[in-house]
């Protein structure tokens, strides 16, 4: 078995994280849920629209804390 770490931010579930963050870190779990609770609206081109439902966004400032928030659980199993 292998894991792709190279594009592990783009992967993490979002539920997974924003759960974890939340029960973690409760002042940011409105924030949290604000800024990830919903798919971001992603536009292509000037003319290609797609929904992003997964990953940390690209330039949160709280993107690595997200993220290990969501690997926490599976770093304890481990």
């Amino acid at each position: 078995m292998s894991i792709d770490f190279r594009n592990a931010f783009n992967l993490m579930d979002r539920n997974v994280f924003v759960k974890a963050s939340g029960s973690m870190f409760p002042g940011l779990s409105q924030w949290t849920q604000w800024c990830y609770g919903q798919p971001s609206v992603l536009l292509f081109d000037h003319k290609h629209v797609f929904m992003s439902t997964c990953g940390v966004q690209q330039g949160d400032p709280l993107g690595p804390l997200y993220f290990c928030c969501g690997l926490a659980s599976l770093v304890e199993k481990i």
